[in-house]
């Protein structure tokens, strides 16, 4: 019995040391990644900077002919005021703030030149209507 007990005690040992190498996972293979040359990566950065300083001028230049666009609608709508056709003046107002891209300072002085435009078009429009009533009562 004592044999009997040897061998299986020697049996579960070897089974035992089987199943662990077994169990081991195998050993993973590197990843296998095509080789990158620096020169390769530093062309790349290159590229993709010269097209973002590209992309950045093209950007700059078009908001500056937004710019010029609104201070050109500017002068236009100032000599309309003068010539006091404040309904076309308006007109170009409402085109230039609904432009992108303009500054704080355009933007301020459009709003000023509507609020002047709407108040002597307004005042236009009450002196019309005082000069009519006028030559109405003057014709009876």
């Amino acid at each position: 019995m004592k044999l009997l007990s040897v061998v299986f005690v020697a049996a579960m040992a070897v089974l035992a040391g089987c199943r662990k190498e077994s169990e081991k996972p195998a050993k993973p293979e590197p990843a296998k990644l095509e080789a990158v040359k620096p020169p390769a990566i530093g062309q790349a950065l290159e590229a993709a900077k010269t097209q973002a300083e590209a992309m950045s001028k093209t950007a700059e230049k078009k908001l500056q002919e937004t710019q010029a666009e609104v201070d050109a609608i500017i002068a236009q709508v100032k000599k309309q005021m003068e010539a006091a056709d404040y309904k076309t003046a308006l007109s170009g107002i409402q085109k230039a703030l609904s432009m992108p891209e303009i500054t704080p300072d355009q933007k301020k002085l459009l709003d000023e030149l509507r609020n002047t435009a709407s108040k002597k078009m307004a005042a236009a429009a009450a002196e019309e209507t005082k000069t009519g009533i006028s030559n109405l009562l003057q014709n009876k």
